[in-house]
């Protein structure tokens, strides 16, 4: 219809109409097979910002990967943060039974996921709901 009225070359119509339908098509294609591909580097970038203070990095990091509604993503990310992992199991706060990241409950993982947020540069983290007892505290301080 667009090229009766105006004019013009069908090739560039139909690129027009194909090239936006092609990125829609691949984007939910292979949006899962890229996000985990990326989640090892993000997850090693994330721990060294972390290791090394730099709070500006990784929370630009946590943000642009919008880990914080995100618990699947906080799933397959959190083998690769070890800076947080090894703080958190050194003050006490992983048991035996959470030291296997597989099996976390959903309550587990929220609580880990709060106070990574918190490494991570996030100024708020509400853990009023969560139990985290005194070795959580120990290492959200």
């Amino acid at each position: 219809l667009f090229l009766t009225i105006e004019g013009g070359s069908f090739f560039i119509a139909a690129l027009n109409l194909v090239v936006p339908s092609v990125q829609i098509a691949l984007t939910c294609f292979l949006f899962k097979p890229m996000r985990a591909a990326a989640i090892p580097a993000l997850g090693k970038r994330l721990s060294r910002a972390m290791k090394s203070g730099n709070i500006v990095a990784a929370k630009a990091l946590w943000e642009e990967a919008e880990i914080t509604g995100d618990r699947q993503l906080f799933q397959l990310i959190l083998p690769h943060l070890t800076f947080f992992l090894a703080t958190v199991q050194s003050c006490g706060f992983m048991s035996e039974e959470m030291k296997d990241l597989e099996k976390l409950s959903d309550e587990e993982l929220d609580t880990l996921q709060c106070i990574a947020s918190v490494f991570a540069g996030e100024a708020l983290c509400d853990l009023s709901d969560l139990k985290i007892g005194d070795s959580g505290a120990k290492v959200v301080a």
